[in-house]
């Protein structure tokens, strides 16, 4: 295996992580153990000052890869560099270059202040008393929590908790941070204050690998995010990019209705068809414009509107195409508008698709 280039960001090669579980087939049966491939032969290059999003479904390996990069479990087999140090080979000094903030640790002793915590931190990760007088208000009001630091941790929100365990991460100024869904079980204005702070973060120079099961927070924040499904990388570029190159479809939705009685289109409309009640669909119509076209089309009314929705790749291109046919029927259009893949969609359509692949 080559080595890893040095780098001030993130490196995988191959990286991959096998765990053995207990399985048993049926009660009184003897227990063994299989293999479970968490992570499997996973690449990726994170540059430095990058905030990059990991994202995948429930079991995916999100966590077991930050695990793995941050030291606290081995990869099975690979390789991994953060910030240019060695993960198996140079732990302690990966240690001292990473901050982290991950789902169920107990971030923080309750009894204590917010600033007592920060001294007690400041201690365990060496940082030298002179710099921890100055570096301790530094990180509080980064956080915003300067005018309630000496308030009990007990008595903070979960969203102040959440800002203190970044606070925490930030003592040492690592130059790479791990957040592992930062933003889970927060409320939406909590959740809100702590994404504008990972992105000021990041444009301080902080190397960022978040993960998180926002897709919407995933697109505003990252430059660039990688998709794993079943412990595989199944995508890897900027969200941009990943709708430019995907299938995702576009939804077209036209919103139009009959012309009331001696409004001018109706003999039109009388012409193609002796019912010419609001209720009529336009429809038929459209999917009989779209056949082998690989587009869907549903249709739903509301009072005298009705709503055409078509999905599929491209179907934005054939709005004048049924925009003209529906005025030729006597149709009256309200609305058009059209929605383009969100990562949501994209993320939805690789990972199912990888799924249907995967089970056969």
């Amino acid at each position: 295996m080559s080595n890893l280039q040095p780098s001030q960001g993130i490196v995988t090669k191959d990286l991959t992580r096998v765990f053995r579980v207990r399985s048993t087939s049926g009660e009184g049966a003897k227990a063994s153990r299989k293999e479970l491939v968490a992570v499997d032969r996973l690449n990726l290059d994170i540059e430095p000052g990058e905030l990059f999003g990991l994202l995948g479904r429930n079991g995916a390996g999100k966590t077991t890869t930050i695990r793995m990069l941050s030291t606290l479990i081995e990869p099975t087999s690979g390789r991994a560099s953060v910030a240019g140090f060695d993960v198996a080979r140079q732990p302690t000094a990966v240690r001292a270059s990473i901050g982290c903030v991950l789902p169920g640790e107990r971030n923080h002793y309750w009894k204590l202040t917010a600033r007592e915590n920060l001294r007690f931190f400041a201690a365990m990760y060496g940082v030298d008393p002179r710099r921890e007088k100055t570096r301790i208000p530094e990180v509080l009001e980064i956080v915003s929590l300067s005018d309630r630091a000496d308030e009990r941790v007990e008595n903070y929100s979960t969203g102040m908790r959440q800002r203190l365990a970044l606070a925490r991460a930030l003592l040492h100024n690592p130059p790479v941070l791990f957040l592992d869904e930062p933003t889970g079980g927060l409320d939406v204005h909590s959740a809100r204050s702590l994404r504008s702070l990972v992105k000021e973060l990041a444009s301080l120079g902080h190397t960022v690998l978040l993960t998180t099961h926002n897709l919407q927070e995933a697109q505003d924040l990252c430059s660039r995010v990688a998709i794993i499904h079943k412990g595989k990388l199944v995508a890897v570029d900027s969200p941009d990019g990943l709708r430019k190159r995907s299938g995702a479809a576009d939804i077209v939705e036209i919103r139009c209705r009959l012309p009331a009685a001696g409004a001018p289109h109706e003999k039109a409309a009388a012409a193609v068809s002796d019912d010419t009640r609001p209720e009529r669909s336009p429809v038929p119509l459209i999917r009989g414009l779209l056949v082998g076209c690989g587009i869907s089309v549903e249709g739903a009314a509301n009072g005298g509107d009705w709503t055409v929705t078509s999905k599929g790749p491209r179907a934005a291109s054939y709005i004048p195409r049924l925009t003209a046919a529906l005025f030729e029927h006597g149709w009256e259009m309200v609305e058009c508008a059209v929605k383009q893949p969100n990562l949501e969609d994209i993320f939805v359509e690789i990972t199912a698709d990888e799924e249907a692949t995967a089970d056969g």
